[in-house]
């Protein structure tokens, strides 16, 4: 999420899966809805990311280290790629 909050993460070799609290759950009980993947290129991400046509692109958040895609594009979960 791009939201500061408390919550559990699992560290892999490519990236982290969050276990986001109840609160924030969007199917309760489903508690993995956050995932970053690390990418070699955030820049070549945002290019293709930024062609989709459809109103859900608004919904995407660019910081300068990462892209969030939102669960409404991404089949339920918040999906963040950062530059490696």
């Amino acid at each position: 999420m791009p939201s500061v909050l408390r919550a559990e993460v699992a560290r892999l070799t490519p990236g982290t899966v969050v276990f986001l609290p109840e609160s924030h759950q969007i199917l309760k009980g489903r508690r993995i809805v956050g995932a970053t993947l690390r990418v070699a290129d955030l820049s070549a991400a945002r290019r293709i990311v930024g062609r989709r046509t459809d109103t859900a692109k608004s919904y995407i958040v660019a910081t300068d280290r990462s892209l969030f895609l939102p669960p409404s594009i991404t089949h339920g979960l918040w999906i963040e790629l950062r530059q490696l």
